[in-house]
């Protein structure tokens, strides 16, 4: 079969901005692809909160600004640490069976990812040894691996300061340790740092976006996005449908924690060390999301990690899933936006597929394993959908599939 070539992109958009918009047709240029593929993250993102937009309005975003098909990373895998979120994203890229080509943005994209990458996935004597001692001396795990990997890799920990780099590098060990027949093409990131509130003249992060937003600041928003995302975003803020507030996860969050043992803890987020007390303890008298966890931030457990474990928390994930979800990846391909081309690469995908594609939500029924993923997949949505102002609950199952005119 003659395929045709496809790049693979993995996203959040949340939201979609102007350095987005560069890297999709930079990726494109660069790799001299036909199309391009978006996994994109559901309902609940990597950083460990709700998305600010929902998934399909991610999506169709996307595809209104260069995507050809867009397909959804499931909810235990995008609210992953880094390593599973890239290694879910990879092997879900690959097992479209079109998707040769990856593409990402760097800090720095001249540096050699494949002999990091390496070391992290062979884990010889050496490093296995740095780790241990850096974890033993009080260490994050992210700040271990780091310190580690350092050693063996001069100049890595400088590298991987930056944010973008350190995904990268997380998306060619997924290549490597998978055995996938996919090329690495980053793009030099253009403007400000992920995850800050510095601003460029057209470009800022999605951070500072979504504090803008909280802040009730679009005027100021419209100069750092196109302008049907900028379209979309009033529209989901006219509608009550942008999550902009952690108030109502709070409510929700809090007694959760408040009733929770430490068995319950470990049972769901694996939550242990005695940190899981702390949590109980902060939780009686913070008065919000924020303050919660800003009083449970320490060296061992940052921000990142304590927001995905309440997520986790949220959704009640049981031991057996959480580790069968990481050792068996997607259990299936679900399209959430295409245009026409994107319909031709569905086609193709019959014949190349490695994992079945799915349209509706019921279609995941096929494997106990695939409809448990689907049923944690429908229930961050709809919590992400009760935190909302309007409350617009009970419908996630009934979303449709984008299709661009």
């Amino acid at each position: 079969m003659n395929l045709p070539k496809v790049t693979g992109i993995v996203a959040e958009y949340n939201p979609l901005h102007n350095g987005h918009v560069y890297q999709l047709n930079k990726a494109k240029e660069l790799s001299g692809a036909e199309a391009l593929i978006v996994v994109l993250s559901s309902d609940f993102v990597q950083r460990g909160e709700p998305a600010f937009l929902s998934m399909h309005e991610r999506a169709k975003l996307a595809v209104l600004h260069g995507a050809d098909l867009v397909l959804e990373l499931p909810a235990l895998f995008s609210c992953g640490n880094a390593g599973i979120f890239a290694d879910s994203a990879v092997k879900l890229s690959a097992a479209t069976g079109i998707v040769k080509t990856l593409s990402f943005g760097m800090e720095d994209p001249d540096w050699d990812l494949i002999s990091a990458a390496s070391i992290l996935v062979e884990e010889p004597d050496s490093f296995k040894f740095l780790l241990k001692k850096n974890l033993e001396s009080g260490f994050s795990f992210a700040e271990a691996r780091v310190n580690a990997l350092d050693s063996c890799v001069p100049g890595a920990a400088s590298k991987l300061a930056g944010s973008n780099n350190s995904l990268a590098l997380n998306y060619a060990a997924a290549i490597i340790k998978n055995h996938c027949e996919i090329s690495l093409v980053p793009v030099q990131r253009t403007g400000t740092a992920h995850d800050t509130s510095d601003l460029s003249e057209v470009y800022a992060s999605s951070s500072a976006l979504r504090n803008m937003l909280r802040e009730n600041n679009l005027t100021a928003v419209k100069s750092f996005v196109p302008e049907k995302s900028a379209q979309v975003i009033k529209e989901n803020l006219n509608s009550g449908t942008a999550y902009i507030s952690h108030d109502r996860l709070w409510t929700a969050l809090r007694p959760l924690l408040l009733r929770s043992s430490s068995e319950d803890f470990f049972k769901t987020a694996e939550i242990s060390e005695g940190i899981e007390n702390k949590f109980i303890a902060e939780a009686l008298s913070a008065g919000s999301f924020d303050e919660w966890l800003e009083r449970c931030t320490s060296r061992r457990y940052p921000k990142g990690r304590i927001r995905r474990q309440a997520m986790q928390l949220l959704l009640g994930t049981d031991r057996w899933t959480r580790y069968a979800s990481q050792r068996l990846g997607v259990p299936y391909i679900r399209p959430l936006a295409m245009n026409a081309a994107g319909r031709e690469l569905l086609k193709i995908m019959k014949e190349t597929a490695k994992l079945p594609v799915i349209a509706k939500c019921g279609d995941a029924k096929f494997s106990a394993y695939a409809e448990k993923i689907m049923q944690y997949d429908l229930l961050a949505s709809e919590l992400r959908r009760g935190f909302l102002p309007c409350g617009n609950c009970g419908t996630a199952h009934a979303e449709k599939i984008y299709i661009a005119d």
